[in-house]
């Protein structure tokens, strides 16, 4: 599986390498690189996926990952825009994945990538903290002394640094009270020094540039040494930095306070320091119970000894640890918890304490493996549905076919019984023909029948539509069958041919409930493929019956035929005489009349020119005599008159199959094709692989283009958006792109198809159609066509796409073409709905991860949150 989509990548390497590198380009730092080797990185990556896909290994490309990065941080790159890189890579490969394995280990192999780039921005973010916190513990103190007179007459240079100014004279030429940006304060801190020594009084300096900063001043009044005054000695300290990381220190702690996660901080011998609230409400535990106690008393016994140890050692070593991890409360019960632990340093780069976040996901985990479950049980369907497709695909007794049609869908897919049941007309009833095991077969002996248009199998056959009741114990007017006492729910799924209802595949369960819209898209599905197969079948049977009314009318016509032959042919027989074949117009004799006459084999009866003779009988009928003249020196002897005889017949048979040679050569490759196309067509798994199947019977009409489009609904169940899934040329000529999506209002022929629903539209010539709008004509104009044919693909009255086939040429479909066209939509219908139902099932599988990417990056935000780190955004 993984190495079909290698083989992918490898065929559309060119137009990856130029996508890829074209989405590189709008990246920060990528657009300045020379373009050879941008081009050269981004076919390189794309390659060495491809051999990762091969070979099953990942270690190299994470390796390159690491080089990569190690490369580009050194070009000056910003390390968070290599983590788009991963995503934009990711995104280039994901139109081209259809299985489940390989997309597994795409995600798999990416997650891993992400994070060798997300341990790197930790590492860089966790040095940037250090030195911060470094750089606030040991900001510079000033130290001042001023006259009585108040001018300053000792500074350090801290002092200076802080105030701004190059000089102490600098400061005493502006004066003193210039230093500070609210005199009222100052005249605070002087009153406040006449009552003793000030040991902190914040006040908001004005430095030299005119910057406003806070200071802390510890001062005192000293006596003057050179006179009976006091002088003025103290510290001054800047204390903007201290101020904003206390204010974000409150904040930091009322969010923790009112955080959703459970918080737990811990001293290093793992004793718990704080909880917050949250904690108390995801354990049960209250705080005073806690405190001092390991957060061991979480442990829930479910993980291993091996889980603990790579946590230990890893913030043991400096790094966070984040992981998922099943823990206990307190009152036993058990939920799923997403955990990240840091280690907290002190300013000298000791390790101080650690702090944990708990996030329960409980109901996360309970969704995903729910929605796990779904795909998983959605692909085996897809899967087995595509097993008994192909399994009941060469049945060629209808009555076999019915029956391994319940069997397989019965074995295979679980349910408590299943049963075809075909509408008898005369009886106004729906009559089992088949049914599973010793119970079906007496139903189908028994004549078991149900009422035409009542009831969950009449109402399917009469409407059409499913009909799905997961619950019969709710339906007062239910009945079970003797033989089915333990049904609880049933679902019947009409079995069309075209229009017709060809009968109604009824499936039971006997758990209340267990039958869901997903079995009745499924078994939708798998009946549009069981009604090729019986349509196969039924025409293969029919087909054998005509064959023998038609030997008995062949007959007469033949009868006919060479009647009429012998009263307009000019040439009434040829003569062989050794040199070569010559027409004779007169080659009676009695020999011939004796053969007329008696229809068998006869020797020479004249004696003029003697000749034996045999009939020459087609259909029973004689249509003319084989005749050889004897040698007199050889007469013909029994053996010979018996190889006459044989000849003749032979001889017979290939002017009959001369004559109908050319209109059973004709019905049998029709059959044989809508055959052939049938099995093709029932195991593509792409629309790629349809649109190959379908590009033969279209280059036989002469098409030039044909395309396959996707059709999206309203709620109304109304057509919205048409999206180009595939398409085949004869040339290359101008044409949409695969993946164009348009809205259905706007295309060519949307009003034409909304006015005759269903139907197929067919132009067969666009310049003198006047049902067609100027528009219209244009758009076919531009694209070269001259006559189109649109094919509408629907399942139980819901769009779900439609087929183009262009000619360049004006184009009238002959009777044949036009029944292969109405068999090509029986044919696509059910092939479409697989189709589309594994798009949904992978697009559902991406959404999850997806999903599950971004939720571990908000982790990986809050994280950095919690620690003062900037954003790796």
């Amino acid at each position: 599986m993984m190495r079909r989509l290698a083989a992918k990548i490898r065929a559309e390497l060119p137009t990856l390498t130029a996508e890829y590198a074209r989405e590189l380009a709008k990246l920060p730092g990528y657009a300045t690189l020379p373009a050879k080797e941008h081009l050269a990185a981004s076919q390189y990556d794309l390659e060495l996926v491809a051999t990762c896909l091969e070979t099953g290994v990942t270690t190299e490309f994470h390796r390159h990952v690491r080089e990569r990065l190690t490369k580009r941080l050194e070009e000056g790159f910003v390390v968070e825009v290599l983590v788009e890189v991963l995503i934009v890579l990711e995104q280039v490969l994901v139109p081209l994945v259809t299985e489940l394995v390989a997309a597994k280990f795409l995600w798999a192999m990416f997650s891993r990538a992400q994070r060798i780039v997300m341990q790197r921005i930790v590492q860089q973010s966790q040095r940037s903290e250090s030195r911060y916190q470094q750089l606030v513990l040991r900001s510079p103190v000033g130290i001042f002394r001023t006259t009585p007179e108040g001018q300053i007459e000792e500074g350090n240079p801290a002092f200076l640094e802080i105030t701004g100014y190059d000089s102490l004279a600098a400061i005493n030429a502006v004066g003193v009270t210039s230093l500070y940006a609210n005199l009222t304060e100052r005249e605070q801190l002087l009153t406040l020094l006449q009552a003793g020594t000030v040991t902190e009084f914040e006040t908001s300096f004005l430095r030299a540039d005119g910057q406003s900063i806070t200071v802390a001043i510890a001062a005192r009044l000293a006596s003057d040494e050179k006179s009976s005054g006091q002088c003025l000695e103290g510290i001054v300290q800047d204390i903007t930095a201290r101020q904003k990381l206390e204010q974000e220190r409150r904040q930091l702690a009322r969010a923790v306070e009112s955080i959703h996660d459970a918080v737990v901080i811990t001293d290093t011998q793992g004793a718990i320091q704080f909880v917050n609230a949250a904690f108390e409400e995801l354990t049960g535990y209250a705080q005073a119970e806690v405190l001092g106690e390991n957060p061991r008393i979480l442990k829930s016994g479910k993980q291993g000894d091996k889980l603990y140890a790579e946590m230990w050692q890893s913030i043991a070593s400096g790094q966070p640890w984040q992981g998922e991890m099943t823990n206990q409360r307190k009152d036993g019960t058990y939920y799923e918890a997403l955990l990240t632990i840091s280690p907290i340093y002190t300013a000298a780069g000791q390790l101080e304490q650690f702090v944990a976040v708990q996030r329960d996901i409980s109901a996360r985990k309970e969704l995903e493996r729910q929605i796990r479950e779904t795909l998983e049980r959605r692909a085996r369907q897809v899967e087995l549905s595509t097993e008994v497709a192909q399994e009941i695909a060469d049945q060629t007794d209808l009555t076999v076919l019915l029956q391994q049609v319940v069997t397989l869908v019965k074995e295979r897919f679980g349910y408590y019984h299943a049963q075809i049941f075909r509408h008898a007309p005369a009886r106004n009833a729906m009559v089992v023909v088949a049914g599973y095991g010793p119970a079906g077969e007496e139903m189908v002996a028994a004549g078991h029948s149900l009422p035409y248009g009542r009831g969950v199998v009449g109402t399917a056959a009469a409407t059409g539509k499913p009909v799905l009741a997961a619950d019969v114990t709710q339906d007062p007017y239910w009945v079970p069958h003797p033989h089915l006492p333990a049904t609880r729910g049933e679902l019947a799924v009409p079995i069309k041919w075209r229009a017709e209802v060809l009968g109604v595949l009824d499936v039971q369960s006997d758990v209340a409930g267990a039958l869901s819209p997903d079995d009745q898209i499924l078994l939708v599905g798998l009946c549009g493929q069981i009604a090729v197969a019986i349509q196969n079948t039924r025409l293969r049977q029919e087909t054998e019956e005509h064959l023998q009314e038609l030997e008995r009318l062949m007959r007469t016509m033949s009868r006919e035929g060479w009647a009429a032959l012998r009263q307009t042919a000019a040439v009434r027989g040829y003569l062989f005489d050794r040199t070569g074949i010559a027409p004779a117009a007169e080659l009676w004799n009695r020999e011939i009349g004796w053969v007329a006459e008696h229809g068998v084999v006869t020797s020479a009866i004249s004696t003029e020119q003697p000749a034996a003779a045999a009939p020459v009988v087609v259909r029973g009928e004689l249509q003319g005599v084989l005749g050889v003249y004897e040698d007199s020196d050889a007469p013909l002897t029994a053996e010979d008159l018996s190889l006459l005889d044989s000849v003749s017949r032979q001889v017979a048979q290939a002017l009959e199959a001369a004559r109908l040679f050319e209109e059973s050569r004709r019905a049998r490759l029709a059959t044989d094709r809508l055959y052939n196309l049938s099995r093709e067509l029932t195991v593509a798994t792409s629309a790629e692989e349809l649109i190959q199947v379908l590009r033969r019977p279209a280059a036989e009409s002469g098409a030039a283009e044909v395309k396959l489009f996707y059709i999206d609904l309203n709620e109304a169940g109304e057509p919205t958006w048409l999206e180009l899934m595939a398409v085949w040329q004869r040339e290359r000529r101008p044409a949409l792109p695969v993946g164009n999506r348009r809205r259905f209002s706007d295309c060519p022929f949307a009003k034409l198809w909304v006015s005759a629903p269903g139907e197929v539209f067919f132009v067969a010539d666009s310049e003198q159609d006047a049902r067609l709008e100027a528009l219209t004509r244009k758009a076919m104009r531009r694209f070269g066509f001259r006559a189109q044919a649109i094919l509408p693909l629907k399942q139980a009255e819901q769009w779900l796409g439609l087929l183009a086939v262009s000619w360049l040429e004006p184009h009238e479909l002959s009777q044949e073409e036009q029944e292969l066209v109405h068999s090509l939509i029986t044919l696509c219908v059910p092939v479409v709905a697989n189709l589309r139902l594994l798009a949904q099932t992978q697009a559902a599988l991406a959404q999850v991860e997806a999903t599950h990417r971004l939720y571990v990056r908000e982790q990986w935000e809050e994280f950095f949150s919690l620690q003062g780190m900037p954003s790796y955004e």
